[in-house]
């Protein structure tokens, strides 16, 4: 009975040995340990989806008869490797049917720019399924838009501090793109975050002109704490620190710079010299004042250090001056510059207290200024922005102020 056995398991060994080493032979792998993976694999089920990646974003808005390329599309299974080949297609839209949707879809999975002539709504549907029949899908949202309907909305935004501070922001709703200008102080965070999140909470663009606590201290609280907003790109002025330092006085506000710099400093800023040119969406922004080491010449090099830059519409142009102020350097631009300086609108430097001359103002030839100034700085006797004010309204300019903010405007 025992020797009956004995050969009973002896041949049961050898019949799982032979099984083994068909399979390893079949895949061309002898060695033990690979073999034994391979019997593992093999009788293991596929069932993990496919992979797809978007390079770009998933919701874009474009100007009808604007070629667009839509953003480069790649698939990945865990079993099969690259199958980006192997993606379909397909528009889900009633706007477009037939030969154009064949033509378009066959445009997209090539890479290759579009152009749609019909404005709406379309979703891209991307689709791709592995050897063992797992199937993915992922979407791309596409807005087209009249051009004739594409502007932006210039908002001047009060300050719940009830002090001097800066802050504005352009949307435009067919973009669905925001641009953010300074912030104001620490005690307006909450502010800007609600109107940042009223918008979607996404900031394309957030410039910060200098460093006084009344322009980048709701910046540097909400970076701290971004609670899911996001911020593309952060443009900002190249002054030095220790520079800053330096020549600060006690109201220069060091410590904003530094909580700036702190904050930022694993994040991309793209630093603004005099002369840069950038655009977001349709808006073009040229610089005209950024810091370099001859602007002291001009003194007060935290607020004449400023980012001074004019926005450029199709129809309408602002020109932001920040906290710039010195006659010298007033000179020094429209010299420069010249009649690239002429804007639609005006931002007064130094909120219009202490600002620049008079004649700085009427050479630009603005039709609307606004002044970042409460009440109490707008009529003080020991100001001048009153005294600005009236210069302005004398020559027929419309002006603005925080006693009547948020004042919106059309921004073509």
């Amino acid at each position: 009975m025992k020797t009956k056995l004995c050969i009973l398991f002896c041949f049961i060994i050898i019949l799982l040995l032979f099984s083994r080493e068909k399979v390893c032979a079949k895949n061309n792998l002898p060695n033990a340990v690979n073999c034994n993976s391979i019997v593992t694999k093999t009788n293991k089920a596929d069932n993990k989806k496919p992979i797809i990646k978007i390079s770009g974003s998933k919701s874009y808005n474009i100007e009808k008869g604007k070629a667009f390329k839509i953003p480069r599309v790649s698939a990945k299974d865990n079993r099969d490797g690259n199958i980006t080949d192997k993606i379909r297609v397909n528009i889900k839209s009633n706007i477009i049917k037939g030969r154009n949707k064949k033509y378009i879809e066959k445009r997209i999975k090539k890479n290759k720019s579009i152009t749609f002539n019909k404005i709406g709504k379309y979703v891209v549907v991307y689709s791709v399924k592995d050897k063992a029949g797992n199937k993915t899908k992922r979407k791309i949202y596409i807005k087209v838009f009249e051009p004739e309907d594409n502007y932006w909305v210039l908002t001047q935004h009060p300050d719940v501090s009830g002090n001097q501070a800066m802050f504005y922001t352009f949307y435009n709703p067919n973009y669905d793109s925001l641009i953010v200008i300074d912030g104001g102080w620490k005690e307006n965070t909450e502010h800007v975050r609600d109107v940042i999140n009223s918008y979607g909470g996404h900031v394309s663009a957030w410039i910060i002109t200098h460093y006084h606590n009344d322009h980048v201290d709701a910046f540097n609280e909400i970076l701290k704490n971004r609670d899911g907003i996001i911020i593309d790109n952060i443009y900002a002025s190249p002054m030095n620190y220790d520079e800053y330092l330096a020549v600060a006085k006690f109201w220069d506000s060091s410590e904003s710079f530094a909580n700036f710099l702190e904050v930022t400093k694993y994040r991309k800023v793209t630093y603004l010299y005099t002369g840069d040119e950038f655009d977001v969406e349709n808006l073009h922004f040229k610089v005209f004042n950024s810091y370099d080491p001859k602007v002291s010449e001009f003194g007060d090099i935290p607020n004449n250090a400023s980012l001074l830059f004019k926005v450029i519409g199709k129809e309408t142009s602002i020109l932001f001056c920040a906290d710039c102020h010195s006659p010298k350097l007033a000179d020094k631009l429209v010299e420069k510059w010249g009649d690239e300086l002429k804007a639609d609108y005006v931002q007064t430097g130094h909120h219009g207290n202490n600002s620049f001359p008079t004649s700085f103002y009427d050479f630009v030839a603005p039709k609307v200024a606004l002044f970042d100034a409460p009440d109490w700085l707008m009529e003080g006797d020991n100001y001048t922005a009153k005294n600005l004010k009236a210069h302005f309204l004398t020559n027929g300019v419309v002006t603005y102020d925080m006693m009547t903010e948020p004042n919106e405007f059309k921004f073509r």
